[in-house]
């Protein structure tokens, strides 16, 4: 290895180490700003001076001196701190945490390649100094006896590590309390090799826990989360594979079941045939009789043969395949117990973001972490970290009161703010609530008034405005709140998780999210169910029954068809109707299939036409080109070969019992909403004109769906449209015909029309202007923004 790979191997180390420690001085320092017990100070402290002294010896190695630097003085007093019974005070944690946000900042600079010379870290380190001579000057002044003696080790911060012992041999007159950065030769590759271990291995030289420390070090390693994000996919791609083998064993027992049959159909025409000889018996015809019947004899012997070899190779799949399953099964638990972390990580940095809202809006807050042994895949825990600030930043700035006004509210001054965590099935529910003022809902009415959203009659629906995007009832917009971005971010985000948000409030006394996420992303439990001749995934955590009804199951509440289950009525919707495909024939008198979902409160029949089986199955997100779909959240490849679409169960029943996703756009005279234009989206293919539909919808686009160019012209007599969006191949009609039929139509000759279509030829593009088509894209080059751009551009 040369100098360069080594020089990127140690930097990729450092900053990987960095991330560790960063998060472990933020915590201990809000510890000790708790004034906690003796023991929990004493342990804290040991922490605080283990990462300071760790990662001082690896900034040394990579030459990272502002990071040195700051490690430097931040080992100093905490030294002092140990040694000592004074606490840091208010002003003194401020300094320390803002250090290392710089220090943060600084690593992220070097990761990125940013200039380090504007590094907010640069102007931190003068203070960092003074706090540690301050601080140094305060346990001289109280000091009543002579100091204890310090540690070797601890004195002299430049002997703890290889790094500092190589630059002393270089410069013998450098004092180990001078500005490390006075010694700038450049450590050669062996010099290195020892300050690695530094930088790898963090160690306190006093813990007497060393020796353990090093056993547990050398027998962990690292490895990038794009390795197990890739070990994962292989495995998912090994359970498609696994169902496939699956399938051709099923297979081959029927072709078994073939031969068996073939062979007693075999046995019964022998039979026949010998009958048959034996009543027209004659002598002088015998040899020429015994010809076929040994024919037959021969070709039964060979079915029989066949037969046998079709079962032992059938018996021979079916045991692979168990053992494949069962071999795939302890992979699968493997590689998920090794993706799954505590759910503690996603709580990083919270106490920080209440402490920092604390202290600028002059309030006092405990936060409550409570989920003991709960554990989550490694890429929900990631897309949990930014639902959670939001809504602790939302609770601490918006949802609880100042003190003044708590004690005039007859409440404790110190306000609480509960996170917690329990798991659900194959779902971890997640509760963020505090005691606050609760929700406003004349301050939520007045803002939606003022921007012309539709105001729900049910207080629970009105609270939900909340997440609409843009929507704030802030008075004033400040860096943390005001600017309408926060709990639109939750639910979308908590949505691209699969998951759903709820909220629950109590005027004066306080507000409960509730997020209910599945705990890994890759692999779900899901119910295929079937109609309009395609297949889609239901997840399994969000269905609450699978039930067989017919028409006399059924009431007319407020014009819906429900059930009554529990003396509560469940809306019926065909699920084809509530993904925006062509809505369903009139129900006969025949029994049908319904899955009830539940989403939070909310409960919601969808009719199917067939229901196969439940499994698992491997979900792909749909690619770059079609991002996310409102109503689906990935897809996946079923054994057959087919593509099911994955159902986004909150965005479906929300759709299936009219409510509306509520967003509010900025324009120059407000916040206002426009009615949304039609579409009409035409495509043979029922997974093309599905993924179609969806775009438009998640675009706000109100988007109803045809078969074919002749159903096309069909609704387009009945209702009117802002746009068409039609395939060129299709059976009955094709595209340019119904191009040139809509032309010559008086009501709709001027609007807008985009070909879609897999025809890339000059001539096909010619024809298409020819008939009147507004805009021409290939299907090879297809991009979901490309075709919105393009719809807005003719609207």
């Amino acid at each position: 290895m040369d100098r360069q790979e080594l020089a990127r191997l140690l930097m990729g180390t450092f900053l990987d180490e960095l991330q560790e420690h960063v998060g472990g001085l933020s915590k201990d320092l809000l510890t000790l700003e708790k004034k906690p017990s003796p023991e929990e100070r004493s342990e804290a402290i040991a922490r605080l001076f283990r990462a300071a002294h760790s990662l001082k010896g690896a900034a040394a190695v990579v030459h990272a001196d502002p990071i040195r630097d700051a490690c430097h003085s931040m080992e100093d007093l905490f030294s002092e701190l140990r040694e000592g019974e004074t606490d840091l005070n208010k002003q003194q944690t401020s300094v320390l945490l803002a250090s290392v946000d710089a220090i943060e900042d600084y690593a992220k600079r070097m990761r990125a390649g940013d200039r380090l010379t504007e590094a907010p870290l640069h102007g931190l380190l003068n203070d960092l100094s003074e706090l540690s001579i301050e601080q140094e000057q305060a346990v001289d002044l109280g000091a009543t006896s002579a100091p204890s003696e310090t540690p070797a080790a601890e004195k002299a911060p430049a002997e703890k590590t290889p790094s500092q012992q190589t630059e002393l041999s270089q410069n013998p007159s450098v004092d180990s309390n001078a500005n490390p950065s006075a010694t700038s030769n450049e450590p050669t590759a062996s010099e290195l090799a020892p300050a690695q271990q530094t930088a790898t291995s963090p160690a306190d030289v006093s813990a007497p826990a060393a020796g353990p420390s090093r056993d547990m070090t050398a027998a962990t390693i690292r490895v990038s989360s794009q390795k197990l994000d890739a070990l994962l996919a292989h495995s998912g791609e090994l359970l498609v594979a696994r169902g496939r083998f699956a399938c051709r064993v099923e297979e081959a027992s029927e072709l078994r079941d073939s031969a068996y049959e073939l062979r007693k159909q075999w046995r019964e025409s022998e039979a026949l045939l010998r009958e048959t000889l034996h009543r027209f018996e004659d002598p002088i015809a015998d040899d020429e009789n015994r010809q076929p019947l040994q024919a037959l004899s021969l070709t039964h012997d060979r079915i029989q043969a066949l037969t046998s070899k079709l079962e032992s190779l059938a018996g021979g799949f079916d045991n692979d395949v168990r053992h494949l399953k069962q071999t795939c099964q302890v992979l699968d638990d493997e590689i998920y117990n090794v993706r799954m972390l505590p759910f503690a990580a996603a709580c990083s940095g919270l106490e920080r973001v209440v402490r920092d809202i604390a202290s600028s809006s002059n309030k006092q807050i405990h936060l409550d972490l409570q989920f003991d042994g709960v554990e989550v895949d490694r890429s929900v825990l990631e897309g949990l970290k930014d639902p959670l600030i939001h809504l602790v930043r939302n609770a601490a700035d918006h949802g609880v009161e100042s003190s003044p006004e708590r004690i005039a509210a007859g409440k404790n001054p110190e306000a609480n703010i509960v996170i917690s965590a329990s798991l659900r099935g194959g779902q971890v529910e997640v509760v963020v609530r505090d005691d606050g003022r609760g929700f406003d809902l004349e301050k939520i009415r007045a803002t939606a008034t003022r921007h012309g959203i539709d105001i729900p009659d049910a207080p629970h629906e009105q609270a939900r405005l909340v997440f609409a995007a843009g929507f704030s009832t802030a008075p004033m917009v400040t860096d943390l709140s005001g600017r309408g971005v926060g709990l639109d971010v939750v639910q979308n985000q908590i949505e691209s998780l699969h998951g759903s948000v709820d909220v629950q409030f109590t005027e004066g006394q306080g507000t409960k999210f509730t997020l209910l996420v599945p705990l890994t992303l890759t692999t779900i439990r899901a119910l295929l169910v079937e109609t309009h001749q395609q297949q889609f995934a239901i997840p399994t955590p969000v269905i609450e029954q699978v039930i067989r009804f017919d028409a006399s199951d059924l009431k007319m509440v407020g014009g819906n068809e429900v059930f009554i289950r529990n003396r509560k009525p469940t809306r019926l919707v065909a699920l084809r109707t509530a993904l925006g495909l062509t809505p369903p024939p009139p129900p006969g008198n025949a029994k049908r299939l319904a899955v009830i979902l539940a989403v939070g409160e909310h409960r919601v029949a969808l009719a199917v036409d067939e229901i196969h089986s439940e499994q698992e199955v491997l979900v792909k997100n749909l690619g770059a080109r079609v991002r996310r779909l409102r109503h689906f959240s990935g897809c996946t490849l079923l054994p057959s070969g087919q593509v099911a679409l994955v159902i986004n169960a909150t965005n479906v029943t929300r759709t299936a019992l009219g409510i509306k996703t509520r967003s509010v756009v900025n324009s120059a005279s407000g916040l206002q909403l426009s009615p949304p234009k039609r579409v009409l989206v035409v495509e043979d293919s029922v997974t093309t004109r599905t993924l179609m539909v969806n775009i438009f919808q998640t675009a706000g686009f109100d988007v109803a769906g045809a078969t074919d160019g002749e159903n096309a012209l069909q609704i387009l007599q009945e209702q009117s449209f802002d746009l068409i969006v039609s395939d060129v191949d299709m059976p009955k009609m094709d595209g340019f015909t119904l191009t040139d039929r809509v032309r010559k139509q008086p009501s709709h000759s001027e609007v807008p029309v985009i070909l879609v279509t897999a025809r890339g030829s000059d001539h096909d593009k010619q024809r298409g202007i020819d008939v009147g088509a507004n805009a021409y894209i290939e299907k090879g080059s297809f991009d979901q923004q490309i075709l919105l751009k393009t719809a807005h551009q003719l609207l």
